[in-house]
């Protein structure tokens, strides 16, 4: 999967037929809701279809992913601990691509530290891939940018710069 300009409006698609085929509430679409920067109610309206949705399917990554997203702007080191615990559980559900958008999302969201390990994980998990050797040098980039000194002493210490 190859993640583009278009996926919010996939994961938006996506999370609003899953959101009506469970009976949930059509107009709280969580991929609008994240666009618009509400990230309280795109967590409230995906939190209980996490717990319905089929592990392993697309309509339960697309959740996972937009669940991420919006809880990386309100709690990013739950947002963090929650990704990676689907990483471990689901060996076969996240890809690099999944990889590279959440840490591009918490790296803009100025939220590095769990950036760089979520991206951490990744190159552990796929060493070689083109993907996470790419996210891998626009987050040291950005870190580099940012001042932040915790975050480029933490790539300095896990021997990324």
């Amino acid at each position: 999967m190859r993640l583009t300009k278009a996926l919010p409006s996939i994961l938006g698609a996506t999370l609003l037929a899953t959101l009506s085929a469970c009976g949930g509430d059509a107009a709280a679409d969580p991929m609008a809701l994240i666009q618009k920067g509400d990230y309280a109610a795109a967590i409230a309206a995906i939190e209980p279809q996490l717990k319905t949705v089929e592990k392993g399917t697309d309509a339960h990554k697309d959740l996972v992913i937009g669940y991420t997203e919006a809880l990386s702007a309100e709690n990013p080191g739950k947002a963090k601990d929650f990704f990676l615990k689907t990483m471990t559980e689901q060996k076969d559900f996240i890809d690099p691509a999944d990889v590279k958008y959440v840490v591009n999302r918490m790296a803009k969201q100025g939220h590095l530290s769990e950036a760089i390990d979520v991206m951490d994980r990744g190159k552990k998990t796929w060493p070689e891939d083109e993907t996470i050797v790419v996210v891998l040098g626009e987050l040291q980039k950005a870190v580099e940018s940012s001042g932040d000194k915790g975050a480029l002493d933490k790539l300095k210490g896990l021997g990324y710069l």
